[in-house]
């Protein structure tokens, strides 16, 4: 199944299913899913609406990493 195309590596060493189709000169980036709370401090500012001051404070209170 690797020889042929239908299951390649990402850059994390996991094994996945490619895109079912090809862009003729375009090389996409195979990339895994981000690290465990990666996201956490972007998420609760941007789309939450919490301030800096209220998410460190909900980290100390481990209410989230």
């Amino acid at each position: 199944m690797q020889a042929n195309g239908y299951i390649a590596p990402l850059d994390s060493g996991v094994q996945a299913v490619p895109i079912p189709f090809q862009l003729e000169g375009l090389s996409l980036r195979r990339r895994g899913a981000p690290e465990h709370s990666q996201d956490t401090d972007d998420v609760l500012q941007e789309v939450c609406g919490y301030t800096w001051d209220e998410v460190v404070e909900m980290k100390a209170e481990e209410v989230v990493w």
